[in-house]
This record gives C-alpha cells, sequence and structure tokens, in this order.
C-alpha cells in the first residue's frame, strides 16, 4: 500500500515538474536579423495559437513574406512578390531550426490558456541565393516575352485593321 502512494506521489511530482521545468528558448528566438558564417538569418515567430496545428496553418503566409523581404535586399523592389521557392526546398534548406514555445497567456481578467508559439530559423546562403538569382532571372525572360508576345500581336492587329479597312475602300471604290 505504501509503494502505491509514494509511486502516485512520485507521478504527481514528475508531472508537475514537467509543467514547470520550461525548455529555454536558443538564443536565435530573439536576435535580429544578421550575418551568421556567409548565411544570412532571420527569425520569425508564428502565434500565439491555441494548437500547433493553428501554427502551422499560418506558417506558409509568414515564411513567404520574410522570403519576400529578404529577395527585395537581395535583388531589388521589383523582386519582391515574384519569386516564389518551391516549398519543398523552403523546409529543407531554408528553414534551419524550429522551437515550439507554450505558454500560459491571460485572455482575460479571469482566465488563462495555453498558447503555442512556433519559433523559425530562416536561413539564406549562396546556394539559395543563386536559386533566387534564377529564379528571377525566369520571370524578368517571361515578362521580355510577354512584353513582345504583346508588341507583335498589337503589330498583326493594327495590319488587319489598315487591310480591312483598305478593302472596305476597294469595295465601296472611295
Amino acid at each position: 500500500m505504501m509503494l502505491r502512494v509514494n509511486l502516485w506521489v512520485l507521478l504527481i511530482m514528475c508531472a508537475l515538474a514537467s509543467r514547470v521545468l520550461v525548455a529555454e528558448p536558443p538564443s536565435w528566438v530573439d536576435a535580429r536579423p544578421q550575418r551568421v558564417n556567409g548565411e544570412y538569418q532571420i527569425p520569425i515567430h508564428v502565434g500565439p495559437y491555441a494548437t500547433v496545428i493553428e501554427c502551422e496553418s499560418n506558417l506558409h503566409p509568414i515564411v513567404q513574406a520574410t522570403i519576400d523581404d529578404y529577395v527585395e535586399q537581395l535583388i531589388g523592389p521589383k523582386a519582391r512578390g515574384h519569386v516564389r521557392l518551391p516549398w519543398s526546398y523552403v523546409e529543407q534548406n531554408v528553414i534551419r531550426e524550429r522551437f515550439q514555445e507554450t505558454r500560459l497567456f491571460q485572455l482575460t481578467s479571469s482566465q488563462q490558456s495555453e498558447m503555442v508559439t512556433l519559433h523559425l530559423l530562416l536561413s539564406f546562403n549562396q546556394e539559395t541565393n543563386a536559386l533566387i538569382r534564377q529564379l528571377w532571372r525566369q520571370v524578368v525572360g517571361l515578362q521580355r516575352l510577354k512584353n513582345i508576345g504583346l508588341g507583335l500581336l498589337s503589330t498583326v492587329w493594327i495590319m488587319a485593321v489598315v487591310w480591312g479597312y483598305l478593302q472596305l475602300d476597294l469595295r465601296t471604290q472611295g
């Protein structure tokens, strides 16, 4: 009987200790964007939300906005919003570290709830910069091709209008 009581006390203490012992966030969580060992590192934060699933569902737009900011710094304002890195590449090569933080938040004067914040460290190395520049060159090439196509289409349309006018003039004889 005493063994059961000791076991219950031990389990309760472990449960309380797991609530009290919160993992300290890594140093990069509160750091500013900076260059470290040739890589430009940007910490971002998603949350606080009630669940990790909510953090994950809001992750993509926040990461893309950060990538857009970085592309603007790397290439210029014209490139902002036009370069889209594949999400699989972002997950494998750009997101370097993740840290999930769970804290109690005061929702109302009498109500508290645990909320989750997801911290990510985005890192842009030379390989990623080269991919961003390559994608930007593709975007510029497609824009130029579109402009040439519109120019040719406009020329053909003008020629068709002139030809139609001349045909009308020939049939009505002046």
